[in-house]
This record gives structure tokens, sequence and C-alpha cells, in this order.
């Protein structure tokens, strides 16, 4: 195939890119938005990422770029699903912990362990490093390992081994503050 053939061929698919971007870029993004309404300010971001991969590739039809395009979009729209499921899980998780803080005992002996483990906790928070008392909060506060590792700014397999060795250490001395009372 010569300079010229592939030139051609280049200006095709581009061609046809550019008509299927013209006709078919808003139904795209009204169909993710009206999907996913959580993340409707992020559905033209996610339909211009998939049209740019699709503007680098050769393409015959339309045909061509309506399946590719479809099965992006899928693919991203699962990810939207996955990202909604975990940030209401995230929530729930947190919902949850705080109407377990905030419940009043009814028993007063609950009450009274209560105040001893939290005695015992705030003694093994003040041994750990600042570094670790932050990790600690911001798990404490149902993060999760991605939004710990963004705030952090370390990977979040960093974060899930730094936080899983933390959580060990809190245990430890958790028991060995147990010990020193009895």
């Amino acid at each position: 195939m010569s300079d010229a053939e592939a030139q051609e061929i280049s200006a095709t698919s581009k061609s046809l890119v550019e008509a299927y971007f013209t006709f078919q870029y808003w139904p795209w993004v009204n169909s993710l938005s009206s999907l996913f309404p959580d993340y409707s300010s992020e559905a033209e971001d996610v339909i211009m990422e998939i049209f740019k991969d699709v503007n680098v590739k050769e393409w015959n039809s339309a045909e061509e770029i309506g399946k590719y395009f479809g099965y992006c979009a899928r693919k991203r729209a699962l990810g939207l699903i996955e990202q909604s499921k975990a940030r209401r899980r995230r929530e729930n998780r947190y919902t949850q912990r705080t109407q377990l803080c905030m419940a009043d005992p009814v028993d007063p002996a609950v009450a009274v362990v209560r105040k001893e483990q939290e005695a015992r906790l705030d003694a093994v928070l003040s041994q750990l490093t600042k570094a670790e008392q932050v990790r600690a909060r911001l798990y404490a506060y149902g993060l999760g390992a991605e939004e710990r590792a963004g705030l952090l700014d370390v990977k979040p397999g960093t974060e899930r081994v730094k936080t899983h060795r933390l959580m060990k250490k809190i245990a430890r001395l958790m028991s060995e503050a147990g010990e020193d009372r009895a």
C-alpha cells in the first residue's frame, strides 16, 4: 500500500469518525446521564474520552465505530456502576458506625465497658506516630483505600498494606493495654 492510499484511508476513517461524532455525541451523553444520574456531570467527559480513543484507530464503516463505541460505553458504564456501589457501601458503613457511636447504651455495665475501651484506645493512639494517627482517623471515618491513598499521596496498594499493618499494631497495643490493666 502506497503512502497516498494510506493517507486516503486515514482521511476516510477520520471523516467517518467526525460524522459519527456529530450525529451520535449528544445521544450518547444523554443516555449515559439518564442511566447514571449521580455521574451526569461526568457523562460528557466519559463520552469525549471514548471519542478520543475512536479517533486514533482506522475504521472502515460507521457500523464498526458504533460497535466499538458501544463496547467502550458499556465498559465505562460498568465502571461507573462499580464506583456508585462502592460509594454507597462506604456511606452505609459510615452511617452504621456513626449510629453505633451515637447510640446510648441502656445497660450501665455497657457504658462502663465502653468508657474503658475508649480510654484504652486513646492511650494506644497516643503511642502512634502522627502519620499513623492520620491514617487511623481516615480509616475510622470510613474512607476507602483509594480515597485514603489520594489524600496521603501513596498508591492504593501501598495504602492497603500500611493500613493492614497499622490495624495489627493497634490490635497488639490494645491487647497489651488490656493486660496492663488486668
